[in-house]
């Protein structure tokens, strides 16, 4: 089972500001830290989160676009989480 909070989905479809110069982010924090969060449960690479988040999203009829793999790979570095190395994998596929 998988749930996805109210807020989370809030802030899916209206990202708040982050409060820098330059272009505003497309995805607030807490989609970023959902799709990892997703992406270290199943193990998946950052592209197959991307494919998985979209179905996910089609089968629900949500309107929300899934964020790209190269969006996670880049905000990944910058969100302050340390979310745990499975050690069982052999290989990381990022």
């Amino acid at each position: 089972t998988l749930w996805i909070d109210q807020n989370t989905l809030e802030q899916w479809r209206n990202p708040p500001k982050h409060g820098k110069r330059g272009r505003p982010y497309e995805y607030a924090n807490e989609v970023i830290l959902s799709a990892l969060c997703i992406k270290n449960l199943c193990q998946f690479s950052l592209r197959f989160t991307q494919g998985f988040l979209m179905d996910l999203l089609d089968r629900l009829n949500l309107e929300l676009k899934s964020p790209n793999y190269t969006t996670l790979c880049g905000r990944q570095k910058t969100l302050d989480i340390k979310l745990p190395k499975n050690p069982n994998r052999k290989q990381d596929l990022n």
